[in-house]
């Protein structure tokens, strides 16, 4: 379904009525826009809550939290020397 918006001198546009309740956005609702290639797209938000989980198998099971605080730590420094490395030590 193809259909014809005017751009306003403020760089808005209005989303037709039958695409809002095809996407289900309402009224004041937040809304994702990206460009892909050369097209704007215009998606209804990401529920968090549809999220809940979504990371557990990345979770550090069978660890303290001292363990994982200490794995992180590790991680950062050695991102940061990494960082360092590429910043400063380029040939």
């Amino acid at each position: 379904m193809i259909q014809f918006v005017t751009i306003t001198s403020q760089g808005q546009i209005t989303i037709p009525a039958k695409f809002r309740r095809q996407l289900g956005l309402q009224k004041k609702q937040k809304a994702l826009v990206s460009i892909q290639g050369n097209k704007i797209v215009i998606e209804p938000p990401v529920d968090l809550l549809s999220l809940y989980g979504s990371l557990s198998h990345l979770a550090m099971k069978g660890k303290s939290i001292d363990e994982i605080i200490k794995i992180e730590e590790e991680g950062a420094a050695e991102a940061a020397a990494d960082d360092y490395r590429r910043k400063f030590l380029k040939k």
